[in-house]
């Protein structure tokens, strides 16, 4: 009874919290719809349409991490988000900043949902899933609401992984080498420290250094926190992993083209 209570409490209590969120980022994709044209007319005329639907995507995408990872970072700078003495200490801000990342998840499990043949479906899905649990727990029931800042941060590294997608689809990685090696090069750095380090670290501080405070919550928040970081995190590995074969051949090639000039 106890669970069904806390499931309920979840998204049927304070939907509206999030709704503006997510009529933002559905308003934001219509715009881009509609003067997509205008604004890439060569990807408009040679790009499919499934492809100018990822376009879309991404664009809709970038604009959640350029939203997301500054207000983040301020936010960083304060409050002390890597302390978690107290799991259940309320901030509004945290909740705001939770309730936009859930608002874009919202948004984009559906277009995920609409577009199943898109590359690595179910992987996205699965990653989406996690999402919206956690971001729904961590923002509704106030749990651990710093992690909320962790998972924001973590979105620094996704402006450079939709830099590198445009100009990979817009064919322009090989008229612009020096620009694509440059923003690989900085987009597997902030992968690395902000998705690998930084939120492997919060895991290993919410759950074996507060391991006391973990173990004092009740089964539903506990599982809640170890499907967050558990398989989250090795998700984060697993791209992470095409990441480094990505740059490697990007700095491979344009080492190669050097020399032979």
């Amino acid at each position: 009874m106890d669970t069904i209570l806390q499931l309920t409490d979840m998204g049927v209590v304070k939907p509206l919290e999030t709704l503006p969120f997510v009529v933002f980022f559905i308003v934001s994709h219509f715009i881009c719809q509609c003067t997509f044209p205008a604004m890439f007319p060569e990807q408009a005329r040679r790009l499919s349409p499934d492809l100018q639907a990822q376009w879309l995507q991404a664009m809709i995408s970038f604009l959640h991490a350029i939203t997301v990872a500054p207000s983040s970072l301020y936010l960083a700078f304060q409050y002390p988000w890597l302390q978690f003495d107290d799991f259940y200490s309320y901030n509004t801000n945290h909740a705001m900043l939770g309730n936009l990342m859930l608002g874009f998840f919202v948004f984009d499990t559906t277009l995920y949902i609409r577009h199943r043949n898109w590359p690595e479906w179910s992987t996205y899905m699965m990653h989406h899933s996690l999402g919206l649990l956690s971001l729904t727990v961590f923002s509704k029931q106030y749990l651990v609401q710093s992690v909320i800042i962790t998972l924001g941060l973590m979105e620094f590294s996704n402006l450079m992984v939709n830099v590198r997608w445009f100009l990979s689809t817009a064919g322009l990685k090989d008229k612009y080498p020096l620009l694509n090696m440059i923003n690989g090069i900085i987009g597997t750095l902030l992968y690395f420290i902000m998705r690998i380090c930084l939120f492997g670290y919060v895991g290993y501080c919410v759950m074996i250094k507060q391991s006391a405070n973990f173990l004092s919550l009740n089964y539903f928040h506990q599982s809640v926190i170890v499907l967050c970081f558990v398989p989250a995190y090795l998700l984060q590995w697993f791209w992470f992993y095409k990441v480094m074969r990505g740059i490697i051949k990007v700095v491979t090639k344009y080492s190669t083209k050097g020399k032979a000039a």
